[in-house]
């Protein structure tokens, strides 16, 4: 494809003011609204669902699937030049060998493969939960409780911990400390439950979860009295 030039004085700002753009230098302009249309996709996704549990970080799951959707709505117009490329190149219509649009192809193919499998092991969770819909679990117990730290760079506090139910329900939580700590502090639900659960203030937990994402979108214990 060659060098991608932005415009006679170097600027971005001519890729949108001008009238006159060659392919190329439309490409790169479609490149950068794609960079900025799924950036503001996903900080607008961040911020509506940023919940750990509750029915919006559910919703959330299902928002995200307009990110694979957004990279593959933008990668066409690359799939298209190059494809035509590659035509005029087999029928002599255009100068240059066929390996740089079948590399073009190849890379682009591989980005859109590596989304589309991370967001399918990402999503299908939550396929799966829309399927079967949320269940109630009764007599939840805490087990396991404590206090860890992620491991990396940026390492924070978390509590770890399993809910187990009678009936055969179980999972391991990782939550941010502090993110937990205020919630709670605000009594909020259903993290006040829970956490005075596992921190053995109040017993006879009961929940209803989403079983195959783990978000927990109700909780109660017998001495809230909230009538669940």
């Amino acid at each position: 494809m060659g060098t991608t030039e932005t415009g006679p004085d170097g600027s971005v700002s001519y890729l949108f003011t001008s009238k006159n753009l060659a392919y190329r230098q439309k490409l790169y302009r479609w490149l950068i609204i794609g960079c900025w249309v799924l950036m503001g996709y996903a900080c607008v996704g961040v911020i509506v669902f940023i919940d750990d549990w509750g029915r919006w970080r559910f919703y959330g799951g299902f928002a995200a699937m307009g990110l694979p959707l957004l990279v593959l709505f933008f990668s066409l117009r690359f799939v298209w030049a190059l494809l035509r490329r590659l035509v005029r190149v087999v029928c002599g219509r255009a100068s240059g060998g066929v390996v740089a649009p079948l590399l073009g192809l190849g890379v682009v193919g591989c980005v859109l493969w590596l989304v589309w499998h991370i967001s399918f092991m990402y999503q299908w969770s939550y396929v799966e939960d829309a399927r079967q819909g949320s269940v109630r679990h009764e007599n939840v117990i805490c087990q396991n409780f404590r206090v860890g730290r992620t491991t990396g760079k940026n390492s924070h506090a978390q509590y770890v911990f399993d809910l187990v139910s009678e009936d055969g329900f179980s999972w391991t939580y990782r939550m941010r400390r502090s993110s937990m700590d205020a919630k709670v502090e605000k009594g909020e639900e259903p993290y006040a439950s829970v956490m005075s659960t596992c921190r053995g203030e109040t017993s006879g937990l009961g929940i209803v979860v989403y079983e195959h994402s783990g978000i927990i979108t109700e909780a109660w214990t017998n001495q809230a009295g909230s009538g669940h």
